[in-house]
């Protein structure tokens, strides 16, 4: 979770900035309505896709593994359950990863 609110500052915080900064201040309005929508759109698509892929890395359900979300204190629940959020964060760094080098390669200096 640390890492997970750490990420969100460093990256929400400069992109606002990065949106509002191009804006003319006629499209100041439009500029953070849009800025808005599309994290919220990317917040519920990072939801489902992390929910599926840790689902997916849960494996099989059995009688020893109730499934991905329900209570139980077997090693193999525990074990799947390591799994899935080893996937899920795997997915999630491999997409900030690929998020920072296209955010990278799209900064344009401004002259001073």
């Amino acid at each position: 979770m640390v890492l997970s609110g750490l990420g969100i500052a460093l990256v929400v915080a400069p992109l606002t900035i990065a949106v509002m900064r191009e804006a003319s201040e006629a499209e100041q309005g439009a500029a953070s309505g849009i800025n808005n929508v599309a994290a919220r759109a990317a917040t519920l698509v990072a939801v489902v896709v992390l929910g599926r892929i840790a689902a997916i890395g849960y494996g099989d359900i059995g009688p020893a593994q109730p499934g991905f979300g329900l209570a139980a204190t077997g090693p193999a629940h525990l074990d799947a359950t390591g799994t899935a959020f080893a996937w899920m964060t795997g997915v999630a760094t491999l997409c900030s990863l690929a998020s920072a080098l296209v955010a990278a390669a799209q900064i344009r200096r401004r002259p001073n």
